[in-house]
């Protein structure tokens, strides 16, 4: 077993990794994204927040522009601009869009007083 195991591992020692090899160049995207919140609240700061994580993880190559509500269209506005191409993406809260479809506020709150993981299995099942 021992022999097994010696020759198994041979040529798994310290061995020089070309850098350039694994280099994987990324296309750059740029989107452009508009919340439903107001400069300044913790809401809008939570997208901005997303989108530097978002480019620190790409190495800079994605960037999200986030715009405050009003910055493009007004706050309500935003599903209805982003499903024209207009911007990219929201964020915002599912239960302004009632109007749109039916099952909205089975997302934008927990129905029934039930815990997350509760929410989760009712929602699934």
């Amino acid at each position: 077993m021992f022999f097994a195991m010696s020759v198994g591992f041979i040529g798994c020692g310290d061995q020089a990794v070309d850098e350039d090899r694994i280099e994987v160049a990324l296309p750059e995207v740029r989107w452009t994204l508009q919340t439903t919140w107001s400069q300044g609240w913790l809401l809008h700061e939570m997208a901005e927040d997303f989108s530097k994580r978002v480019s620190d993880m790409s190495g800079g190559n994605f960037i999200i522009d986030v715009q405050s509500a009003g910055a493009i269209v007004g706050g309500l506005e935003v599903m209805d601009v982003a499903d024209s191409g207009a911007i990219d993406a929201y964020h915002a809260w599912p239960g302004y869009w009632m109007s749109k479809h039916p099952s909205a506020p089975l997302f934008a709150s927990i129905p029934l007083h039930l815990e997350p993981l509760v929410h989760t299995t009712w929602l699934y099942n």
